[in-house]
């Protein structure tokens, strides 16, 4: 949305929606869930306000990345945050109203957790072979960048944002070892999300402490 210009409100009281999902909108009343739905329709409503000139080609790359990242480079962080971990990082960067509902609910919840890793897959893996998943997408994800300012064109374009948000949950919400790691090995990828974030985040620091 800031990317596109498109004026938003925060909601802190409800933010997973009536879903429980995340991310969600809420738009005229209307409530819609899922990232490539939302997008779609903003696109729709709002008549393409991110002006990409892309060929087929890059579309279908783009599309190939951000279904890589969507798909599985997410499931290993999730895992990793949540399973692996059990909470313990990402606790920290809950409110504090927050905690102690997390700390209640995490032995709730952890085995029902495990149990749906372990269908998808994911979770037959110890924690280095899901963290070797992991940091080879990354690496084919640096591959794909090159010596680019951005993913695809010499301007953002949709699948920047999703390549930024997933950046995002690797560096900032995964675990402290996992973002050394990235740090110290692909700095393309630092880079990359260090412009994205002063292109479109001035206020980074004061959102992430509030």
């Amino acid at each position: 949305m800031r990317m596109a210009g498109i004026k938003y409100v925060v909601d802190t009281d409800e933010p997973q929606g009536s879903r429980d999902k995340c991310p969600w909108i809420a738009f005229n009343g209307q409530e819609l869930s899922d990232l490539e739905l939302i997008i779609d329709f903003l696109t729709q409503h709002f008549g393409k306000p991110l002006k990409e000139k892309l060929t087929p080609a890059e579309r279908a790359v783009g599309r190939a990345v951000q279904v890589m990242l969507d798909e599985h480079t997410v499931v290993a962080v999730v895992y990793k945050r949540y399973v692996l971990d059990r909470y313990s990082y990402i606790m920290g960067c809950f409110s504090k109203k927050y905690r102690l509902m997390l700390r209640l609910l995490v032995p709730i919840f952890h085995p029902r957790l495990k149990r749906m890793f372990y269908v998808i897959g994911m979770g037959r893996f110890s924690e280095e072979e899901a963290m070797f998943f992991l940091y080879r997408e990354l690496r084919a994800l640096e591959d794909v960048l090159g010596d680019k300012s951005f993913l695809l064109d010499t301007t953002p374009t949709t699948y920047d944002a999703a390549v930024f948000a997933e950046l995002t949950q690797v560096i900032y919400g995964c675990a402290p070892e996992v973002e050394r790691y990235v740090r110290a090995n692909y700095d393309a990828l630092v880079q990359y999300h260090e412009r994205m974030k002063n292109k479109y985040w001035p206020d980074w620091e004061r959102c992430r402490a509030e």
